[in-house]
């Protein structure tokens, strides 16, 4: 892992695994997925759920899961723009070996988990 600046990171590819990063703390785990002129656009990990269009969507079916128990899939193909424009932000940029030992580790969470 490395961290990077604000214009280091807009020069990177798409397909990087970051996270924001103030020191010491480390904000939740992303892929970018492309740079639009000054932003950046970004799929989060976890958050959003398939059927969840807008706002309200969003908060109607976290409220079913909580007060259901209803199951919604992830949505891994949901991407939007960062918009937030800070350019002191940094950020925490896993290099290709960080990927593949996460990617080991989700592995056998989910032989550990759920059988394999």
């Amino acid at each position: 892992m490395k961290i990077v600046d604000r214009k280091t990171f807009l020069a990177m590819p798409a397909g990087v695994l970051f996270c924001k990063f103030k020191p010491y703390i480390f904000g939740e785990v992303s892929i970018k997925t492309g740079t639009v002129g000054n932003d950046f656009v970004v799929q989060d990990i976890a958050g959003w759920f398939e059927g969840a269009h807008d706002t309200f969507s969003y908060i109607d079916g976290i409220d079913a899961m909580i007060e259901k128990g209803v199951s919604y899939p992830m949505d891994y193909d949901c991407d939007s723009r960062d918009g937030l424009f800070d350019e002191d932000q940094l950020f925490a940029v896993w290099e290709r070996t960080d990927m593949e030992r996460l990617i080991a580790r989700l592995q056998k969470a989910l032989v550990d988990g759920y059988g394999g």
